[in-house]
């Protein structure tokens, strides 16, 4: 069950613009460590190419991942900007 991000009201939904929202199916609250390796390679993506697009500018990478599609370890995504 995913926690209340997502709900009306939520932080997802309250949060200011440019925002990107990731929730991987199925997955803990250990999903992100090296205890689980199935989102790995997911996880890595969405967050290297949020901190280049936050940091450096460089929103190729995220607007890529943007553009394409959910990965089926992705349940919901979600971006304003």
């Amino acid at each position: 069950m995913a926690p209340p991000v997502w709900n009306s009201g939520g932080a997802c939904e309250l949060s200011s613009p440019p925002k990107y929202c990731v929730e991987f199916e199925d997955a803990g609250h250990f999903a992100w460590t090296d205890l689980n390796q199935a989102y790995v390679s997911s996880i890595d993506a969405y967050s290297v190419a949020f901190f280049d697009a936050s940091l450096k500018g460089r929103k190729e990478a995220l607007n890529r991942l943007l553009d394409y599609g959910r990965p089926k370890d992705v349940s919901e995504l979600r971006s304003a900007e």
